[in-house]
């Protein structure tokens, strides 16, 4: 049932757009001028979003190699352990 609602929901919009072309137009500073305050703004509100985006991206890398290393390092110290209780 809510799947048919939002399949509905969906087409509505999709058929609007196509209907109604001159309200799906861009923003005026995609249209405006390229050197206005405006779209500088935007390119700089992009830079830094993606800037962000990476900063967390490499956070989580460097927090799954920083686990694979201490996990190898287990791992080589159990093996020690166990070549010691062994001989």
């Amino acid at each position: 049932m809510i799947r048919y609602r939002i399949a509905r929901f969906v087409a509505a919009i999709l058929f609007l757009t196509i209907a109604l072309p001159a309200t799906a137009d861009a923003c005026a500073v995609c249209f405006g001028d390229v050197d206005a305050p405006a779209a500088k703004g935007a390119k700089m509100a992009v830079l830094m979003l993606m800037g962000i985006t990476g900063a967390v991206l490499s956070g989580f890398a460097g927090f799954f190699l920083n686990l694979r290393r201490r996990a190898r390092e287990f791992s080589e110290r159990q093996a020690g352990l166990k070549v010691k209780q062994g001989a």
